[in-house]
């Protein structure tokens, strides 16, 4: 007859071990652009410019490359429009592509066209040099408006543009927006029209020359006042800003001024790398080589020498460890240890990585099973001494490479008691001379490890002359094996008209782990 404790007690210690909470809930990050770059700047506030092998390009801070990274610059912004260039092998700089960083909208250029000294937008259109070196202007998808004609061609300011014929007078005029429509220039009324030098309109009004003669005109031509003197450049670049292209004092760049929200990230350092402490107090382990803080739900990180940009993912990775206690029944077959992840839904499953440490003391590579819902399982024989009261485990997920959870786990182990006991009998045909039987039984210890249990065997002993019953008992102290069994026995006394109840008890640590008892019918008193 098998018998098991009602209640689960752990041999050697009643003591249960705390351990960790079983479940870990984590805010996480992941690469929303992956660190292959050897630099990254913030360029507008979903962009970054990013550089590689001597090329660069932009990247949108959602991962998506709006330039490819095969440029050798990229202009600031002006007018919403910045200028993707690469360098020719005659070092001019060739204009490929135009970004428009308001909508990240980038459009590349089919005709060869090259950046002359102004590298900025005005007025909607982009002073320009073709293949022979003739200025014209190109609008923000690299439409030709006016035809490349010009020896040079300044920025449009106030609807009016100087461009410069091409011949060796270096014949000044102006022109409008439809000039490559009408060919009409604007009527300048000074000189009869021939101006040998001019700056571009700013607040109504141009600086003109024919040699020494000087005038300011309006936006309609008209001569507002002369004077003589010597035209300079220095003339020309304290009058006109749109001139001075990026290093003018009013035109500056307008890439987008970021607005962040604090998510309560807490940049960490630990020896010289770097992680996070979310604001849920959970750590993304120390792993970058260089770090950045988070600005809003981006933060820059160098890993494995090379830049990226992580992202803040607000849904949570869950690790549980679904086995709370182990329980060892026999030696062969302890109970399965299973745990569970429930992955953000951003996560791909291909980019997920896990290793487990099963008790071993080493990290192994695992594959869990997987369903449609991001659910993730997995379950492994542990791996422990028996006798062990303790089963030390180890979680680590990556998650494209970043180590996103570190979950230690100590988990109980408890070997339920189990003790058989059997043969209660008793000993040979007849009482001996003195009233006495021998009454004997096997107990057995099925437990999983070895037990040292307190055995007792009790029978009821009857002496007629005494006029009474008694119960005999036999205590023994013991330590059994694994499935060791053992013989056990009491003698009592007998008498004709009476049957023995004899009962068998196995205590560890004082508590009852097995009972037995059966009515034995004696031999009759010896004559």
């Amino acid at each position: 007859m098998r018998m098991t404790s009602k209640y689960i007690t752990r041999i050697l210690t009643l003591c249960l071990t705390t351990f960790t909470v079983c479940a870990a809930t984590a805010q996480t990050v992941m690469w929303s652009i992956p660190p292959k770059y050897d630099s990254i700047e913030e360029y507008t506030a979903d962009a970054y410019l990013c550089s590689a092998d001597g090329k660069c390009g932009v990247v949108a801070s959602s991962g998506e490359v709006i330039v490819p990274i095969e440029v050798d610059d990229i202009t600031e912004s002006y007018e919403g429009k910045a200028l993707a260039l690469v360098k020719d092998s005659d070092s001019r700089w060739r204009i490929v592509g135009i970004l428009h960083v308001h909508d990240m909208k980038y459009s590349p250029l089919s005709e060869r066209y090259y950046m002359n000294k102004y590298s900025h937008f005005s007025e909607g259109l982009l002073s320009v040099m073709n293949q022979q070196g003739a200025a014209g202007y190109i609008d923000d998808e690299g439409n030709v408006v006016i035809d490349c004609q010009f020896a040079s061609a300044c920025p449009f300011s106030q609807g009016l543009a100087l461009v410069v014929r091409p011949s060796s007078k270096q014949e000044c005029l102006y022109i409008k927006r439809d000039y490559g429509k009408t060919r009409m220039p604007l009527i300048v009324d000074f000189a009869n029209g021939r101006l040998t030098a001019g700056t571009t309109f700013k607040n109504g009004r141009a600086l003109v020359a024919h040699y020494s003669s000087l005038a300011y005109i309006n936006t309609q031509g008209n001569v507002i006042e002369k004077f003589k003197g010597e035209f300079s450049s220095d003339m020309i670049d304290s009058f006109d800003y749109s001139l001075k292209g990026e290093g003018g004092e009013e035109h500056k760049p307008d890439v987008p001024q970021p607005s962040y929200r604090d998510l309560g990230i807490e940049l960490i350092d630990d020896n010289g790398y770097y992680g996070y402490r979310m604001s849920n107090g959970v750590v993304i382990p120390a792993q970058f080589d260089a770090a950045e803080p988070f600005k809003g739900e981006y933060a820059k990180a160098k890993y494995q020498s090379k830049y990226g940009v992580l992202k803040y993912v607000a849904t949570p990775l869950t690790v549980t460890s679904d086995t709370k206690e182990i329980f060892v029944m026999t030696k062969e077959s302890p109970a399965l240890y299973k745990f569970s992840m429930l992955a953000p839904r951003e996560f791909e499953a291909s980019k997920l990585s896990v290793k487990f440490d099963a008790g071993s003391g080493f990290l192994e590579d695992i594959t869990m099973s997987v369903d449609g819902g991001g659910n993730y399982s997995y379950q492994c024989k542990p791996q422990f001494t028996l006798g062990a009261l303790e089963l030390d485990t180890k979680i680590r997920v990556w998650y494209d490479g970043i180590l996103i959870a570190d979950v230690p786990r100590t988990i109980p182990i408890t070997y339920p008691m189990d003790f058989t006991i059997s043969g209660i009998q008793a000993v040979g045909s007849n009482a001996d001379e003195n009233d006495c039987q021998t009454v004997m039984a096997y107990v057995t210890n099925n437990t999983a490890i070895p037990v040292k249990a307190k055995i007792e065997i009790t029978a009821t002993s009857q002496n007629d002359s005494e006029g009474g019953l008694s119960k005999v008992s036999n205590p023994y102290v013991v330590t059994l094996n694994s499935g060791e069994r053992m013989r056990i026995s009491v003698d009592c006394s007998v008498y004709t008209r009476y049957n023995s109840i004899v009962e068998v008890a196995v205590y560890v640590d004082d508590e009852r782990v097995g009972y037995s008892s059966i009515p034995v019918a004696m031999v009759p008193f010896y004559e």
